[in-house]
């Protein structure tokens, strides 16, 4: 994993200087503003996101429905079976389509 993170790194290097090199190593910090967008008059708008931990198997989906002025209609969570993420991410969305269909009388986007 080092050699990923610092490729010219010597792996022959004594121990206690391979760990002096380890905890200098920082994240490389990004951000950027992500804003929710009001939904079109009369519409509804859906989030959704899946996780899934290849270490454990565990994964989940979750989501939410907001109406035009951002109010929650409904949240969801669950517990899914899968084994890789864009699975996951697809039955999140499958999740929430299906729930809005459940909410027959509202328009969604």
């Amino acid at each position: 994993m080092l050699c990923k993170l610092v490729p010219k790194v010597d792996n022959n290097m004594p121990w206690s200087r391979l760990c002096e090199l380890i905890e200098k190593i920082r994240p490389i910090l990004k951000w950027r503003v992500v804003c929710w967008r009001k939904s079109s008059r009369g519409r509804i708008r859906i989030n959704t996101n899946g996780s899934y931990l290849q270490d454990t198997t565990k994964a989940g989906n979750g989501g939410i429905i907001r109406d035009e002025n951002g109010d929650v209609i409904i949240a969801f969570a669950v517990t899914v079976k899968s084994n890789n993420n864009n699975m996951i991410e697809i039955l999140a969305a499958n999740y929430g389509v299906e729930l809005c269909l459940s909410l027959a009388s509202l328009k969604w986007i």
